[in-house]
Order: C-alpha cells, then structure tokens, then sequence
C-alpha cells in the first residue's frame, strides 16, 4: 500500500486481526445473516449480462454469494494480502462460477472510471468504517451503479448484536 492510500484508511493495522477472526462463530453468523438478507434481494436468474461489484470484497464471499446465480463479478480489495485469500475460496466453487469471479486490487475511493453505472448490484461490506469521508465512499459506491441498481452497505452498528465489533 502506497503511503497516501495508508492515510486514507486505518485498515491495515487490522489486517492481521480480521485473519485471525476468520472461520469463528461470530465470523460465520455475520456471513450467514448477510448471505441470507443479500439473497432475499438477488434475482434467482439475473441474466447474462448481469454485473456485480464487490467493494472491499476479503475472502470473496459475497463475491462468490453473487456468482452463483450467474452474475459476472468484479470483487476488489485495497489490501494484497486480504485479496490473497479470495482466489483460494473461490477454488472450491465449481468452475462456471469461478469463471465469473474477478479479483482485483483497487482503491474503492478511486475506481478507473470503466466502473461508472457498469454494475447492477454493489457491495460495500464492512468497509465504511475504515475510510475517513462516509459521503465520500457512499459517492464512489452510488457511482458504480447503474440506474435501478441495487447497492448493498454494511458496516459495524453498536445497536446490532450480530453486526457489534
């Protein structure tokens, strides 16, 4: 990472944490009650044109989540080292979905302009709290989408037990 990319986010001095924190209940809860809550909104067919953009996408798994009904899907990650662990999760998919799954290092903050209004659904999981402008990264996610798309945002919320820090 770049020094003005590590002063835009405080991330990386959790890099180490969120591995750690992988495969535990709670872990595996979040996930579970985000696949389900994703899933009731996704087109069970949404065509063969159908695009996803996973904004800090980790391990993949919303990525993957996406793909399995047949969206073509952009997954990036700022960090090397967390997108090191996407392309193993997805090794496990069958390789129709893997072939739609696309990981890339990006800068959610500062995507190439290729990205505007190319996506019919957007993630933006777990991110928010990272970044130093919310206005800011909500723009650069609304900007992804396309027209009538559907974008999805989580992040840590004190009121939420599955979803506390």
């Amino acid at each position: 990472m770049s020094g003005s990319d590590a002063s835009r986010y405080r991330f990386d001095a959790g890099v180490t944490r969120w591995r750690e924190g992988l495969g535990r209940v709670r872990d595996a809860v979040r996930q579970e009650l985000v696949a389900r809550q994703l899933s009731s909104l996704l087109a069970q067919d949404p065509g063969t044109s159908a695009r996803a953009l996973d904004l800090g996408c980790g391990r993949g798994t919303q990525a993957i989540l996406l793909a399995r009904p047949g969206y073509e899907v952009v997954g990036v990650d700022l960090s090397e080292e967390i997108l090191g662990v996407a392309p193993a999760a997805a090794m496990a998919e069958p390789g129709v979905i893997r072939r739609r799954l696309h990981f890339k290092r990006e800068d959610a903050l500062d995507l190439p302009r290729s990205y505007r209004n190319r996506f019919d659904v957007v993630c933006c999981h777990g991110v928010l709290m990272y970044v130093p402008s919310l206005a800011a990264e909500a723009d650069a996610v609304v900007r992804t989408a396309r027209p009538g798309g559907l974008i999805s945002l989580l992040t840590r919320n004190p009121a939420g037990v599955a979803m506390r820090a």
